[in-house]
């Protein structure tokens, strides 16, 4: 019988029509840690795609949802990856609704970087979008350094942005021996 660590092997090798066969299995199964895994696993299938499986936003929305459902706040993953596709898909009332959902339950740097995401696609608040990418990028992550420098920019404020860009050369090889990946790791 096939497991769902076949199917996140068969998603690493790009097979996903024999992922989504194990994955249907798997979303059926009375063990809660399989179901939430397949559904997230389905999510991720249909926001990627490739030759043999076509993006479907809608499909990955459903899945997402499915899983943080299933997690129930343990885990904001599918949280995170819900608020990606309704960014994908222009609903800025939708990704809100659920970053504000988890934004006090967890300090996540993905958290931070999603709400700057927010405000700088779809509340054009740069006051806020600069404020989370700060937040991200003393939590270290790289994506809050480039993201505030982004921000400074757009605000006229070259000096200033090109300072930033100046020091995170400078920490960022120490950053990198500190925290490893997790300083360039995101998963928005």
């Amino acid at each position: 019988m096939k497991t769902i660590n076949d199917a996140k092997s068969l998603i690493e090798r790009s097979n996903y029509i024999d992922a989504l066969k194990i994955i249907e299995e798997k979303i059926n199964s009375e063990n809660k840690e399989e179901r939430y895994s397949a559904h997230l696993m389905k999510g991720i299938i249909f926001e990627s795609g490739n030759k043999d499986i076509e993006i479907n936003l809608h499909k990955a929305k459903k899945s997402y949802k499915a899983a943080s459902t299933i997690a129930s706040h343990k885990s904001i993953t599918p949280i995170i990856f819900l608020s990606r596709i309704m960014m994908k898909m222009k609903d800025g009332n939708g990704m809100i609704e659920q970053l504000r959902n988890i934004e006090g339950l967890s300090k996540s740097a993905d958290i931070d970087i999603a709400l700057a995401n927010y405000h700088a696609t779809f509340s054009k608040d740069i006051s806020k979008e600069k404020k989370y990418y700060l937040r991200a990028a003393l939590k270290g992550r790289f994506a809050g350094f480039f993201g505030l420098s982004k921000a400074l920019r757009k605000e006229g404020k070259t000096i200033k942005a090109a300072s930033l860009d100046t020091l995170r050369i400078i920490i960022g090889p120490v950053m990198a021996l500190l925290l490893g990946r997790r300083a360039s790791k995101s998963i928005f």
